[in-house]
């Protein structure tokens, strides 16, 4: 399956600072997706020297895993623990 994700970053007030996309070539499921996104999101932070953020999602499994300290039997347990 194909898909793509989206990150969005704002400051403190709620606006706007970046965004950024990219497409998946493989991703198994929406599941797998979504920890891409949280990923991809984590990345653009980096790249722009945002060391201190707070992650919103909309996927309670990504929201569960991470506050799980990213341990998951998915497919995407490798993915979660890029994030960490």
């Amino acid at each position: 399956l194909q898909g793509a994700v989206g990150a969005v970053l704002r400051d403190h007030k709620g606006g706007f600072v970046a965004a950024s996309n990219e497409q998946l070539e493989h991703v198994a499921d929406a599941g797998m997706a979504e920890a891409y996104a949280l990923r991809h999101g984590l990345l653009l932070a980096q790249q722009l020297g945002i060391c201190k953020l707070v992650v919103e999602s909309d996927c309670l499994e990504v929201i569960n895993i991470m506050q799980n300290g990213g341990f998951t039997a998915s497919g995407a347990a490798a993915i979660y623990s890029d994030c960490l």
